[in-house]
């Protein structure tokens, strides 16, 4: 699945990514890396100035043929580029990139909020921050999960502004899925609408919920990582994720089989590998983890369990 990561070409013909990652490169290898082989992230102006989200997004009226004005019809335009990226209405409420780097570093009260990535998707119509925390998490010996908050936004009116508790390394548009996805009720959605200032004062006080629900997850997370599974309770998990079709096309059969060695390719990677963590329903949820984050988007399914669990922090994107 294409990374969706944003591509631009500047005044000059230079060719820009507008995405930068701590320490270590995406899978997708595009974008600036700060601190590479390091252990920092970056502050919010670093983390602008790498990622180039300092651009300001305007709403100008849409007109008719005729010259009238489009009743209730607005374009969202890059002013740096000109370039349209939506069309909304006139309550809609432009969230600037200056301004969703301020309201994460808000949230940190004793030092400033670091980066782990920061990027655009589709020429800017989505922008997407993921701030580090200060807690990390040991799950077992060898497997930490660093936890972080994602902000996800729009210029597109395709999607209102998500604040989600994840320890998904999230760096393209896969990962946001992924993030989103397995947050469900954790997450914060605020609408592009009223006074937005307004809004996200409010969303602070929710977001010191987010601690709490880090803690608890950490201990179901070592839970699993305490119980082994057999070789049938994994090929219970796996048809229950993927049923085996009992009627239906080869190319869904074919579908059903890539998904399934996608899965089997991520629990023997390396990083489902941990000794500790080697044998237990831990790896067993990490490798479909891994494969949702890294491989493809899988299909929502019936018999999906209700369980759900983040990927941990491992150097590797889809456990980070």
């Amino acid at each position: 699945m294409s990374a969706e990561i944003s591509t631009i070409i500047d005044q000059n013909g230079n060719r820009i990514v507008e995405a930068m990652y701590a320490n270590r490169p995406a899978w997708h290898g595009l974008g600036e890396i700060f601190d590479e082989n390091g252990t920092a992230a970056a502050d919010s102006e670093t983390a602008m100035e790498l990622a180039h989200l300092d651009w300001h997004v305007s709403k100008e009226q849409l007109y008719l043929g005729d010259g009238a004005p489009a009743r209730d019809c607005f374009a969202t335009v890059r002013d740096d580029t000109g370039d349209v990226l939506g069309a909304v209405g006139s309550r809609y409420s432009v969230l600037q990139n200056r301004e969703s780097f301020a309201f994460l570093d808000s949230l940190a009260q004793d030092r400033v909020m670091t980066y782990e990535s920061a990027f655009a998707l589709k020429g800017g119509a989505q922008v997407c921050l993921l701030a580090r925390l200060p807690s990390v998490d040991q799950i077992a010996a060898g497997d930490e999960q660093l936890r972080y908050v994602m902000l996800r936004t729009s210029h597109d009116g395709s999607a209102a502004i998500d604040l989600v508790p994840t320890s998904v390394r999230v760096v393209c548009a896969n990962t946001i899925r992924a993030a989103i996805g397995q947050a469900k009720d954790r997450k914060l959605s605020i609408r592009h609408t009223g006074n937005l200032d307004g809004k996200l004062r409010q969303a602070q006080s929710y977001l010191a919920l987010f601690d709490k629900q880090f803690s608890e997850y950490a201990d179901a997370a070592r839970r699993l990582a305490e119980t082994p599974y057999t070789r049938d309770q994994a090929a219970q998990f796996i048809d229950k994720l993927f049923p085996v079709p009992q009627t239906g096309s080869k190319r869904t059969r074919r579908s059903r089989d890539r998904k399934v060695m996608a899965i089997r390719q991520a629990f023997n990677h390396r990083s489902n590998q941990i000794e500790d963590i080697r044998g237990t329903f831990w790896q067993l949820v990490n490798s479909v983890s891994y494969a949702v984050g890294h491989y493809r988007k899988l299909n929502k399914h019936k018999g999906r369990p209700r369980t759900r669990s983040p990927p941990t922090t491992h150097p590797d994107d889809a456990r980070a």
